[in-house]
């Protein structure tokens, strides 16, 4: 597969986390306004792409030490981030953004395998 078809594989599969995360989790909402759904799944694409793996190589004693906590927290932050830097998603509390976080990464997990697994 080709860079821009994992890019777009990877934007999709953000937008149906996000989804799904806003069917199942109360006090999570995302804006299905299509301008503003695909900028909010964008940004988030980009912080997966570029921001997280630099910070995961950084904070990788830590992530061993907290048995994978420390990688949830930053995904959590990187979804509290997103709310506030675009109007594509709403979170009521911490619990909602944690919950969220747990969605959204678990659908991002198994699109990941079952779409962009090497052949």
């Amino acid at each position: 597969m080709t860079k821009l078809g994992k890019l777009i594989v990877v934007f999709l599969i953000n937008g149906l986390s996000l989804y799904v995360a806003s069917r199942l989790i109360p006090g999570f909402h995302i804006s299905l306004d299509p301008g503003v759904l695909a900028e909010t799944v964008g940004l988030l694409t980009l912080i997966n792409l570029i921001i997280k793996p630099i910070l995961k190589i950084v904070l990788t004693p830590i992530i061993w030490i907290t048995f994978g906590l420390a990688s949830f927290i930053l995904n959590a932050f990187f979804l509290y981030a997103v709310s506030r830097l675009t109007q594509g998603i709403d979170i009521a509390d911490v619990q909602s953004l944690l919950l969220a976080t747990l969605v959204v990464s678990l659908t991002n997990i198994l699109c990941e395998r079952l779409l962009l697994r090497k052949s």
